[in-house]
């Protein structure tokens, strides 16, 4: 599992590779870290999931760092950690692969292992987005 709310690593940044896909299409894409992503988000549902331990309890701030073509915006997304969620709505970059972070929103999370979800919720183009990396702060 990935360590969240150290005091040395605060935020962490939750390596989207680790993480494992869900859905008929949805996958990493290894690109030497500095471009790696989960591409495909194509259907509603389809997600990636990482296990997690949290060191301390607490109020989590979640980025994303993602691409969307200008066509594909308006899709949104959930992210949950047991029955703490957030969610959001998918803004455009220049591209697909011109990666922006965006605050998703934040999450109470108690201390212990658990499992980070990010879900496809709509998809409004040919894909939800291209993500690059996802960071979570201890506020």
């Amino acid at each position: 599992p990935i360590d969240v709310g150290r005091d040395d690593e605060n935020p962490v940044e939750i390596d989207v590779t680790w993480g494992d896909p869900v859905g008929k299409k949805v996958r990493p894409r290894y690109r030497n870290y500095i471009r790696d992503a989960v591409e495909d988000w194509s259907e509603p549902g389809d997600a990636v999931r990482w296990k997690i331990d949290v060191a301390r309890a607490g109020r989590y701030e979640v980025t994303l760092n993602y691409g969307c073509a200008p066509e594909d915006a308006g899709g949104t997304y959930a992210v949950a950690v047991g029955d703490a969620r957030c969610a959001g709505t998918v803004e455009p970059t220049a591209g697909r692969t011109v990666f922006r972070p965006r605050a998703a929103g934040t999450l109470d999370l108690p201390a212990g292992p658990a499992t980070l979800e990010i879900r496809a919720v709509t998809v409004k183009g040919r894909e939800l987005m291209t993500l690059h990396k996802a960071w979570l702060r201890r506020l």
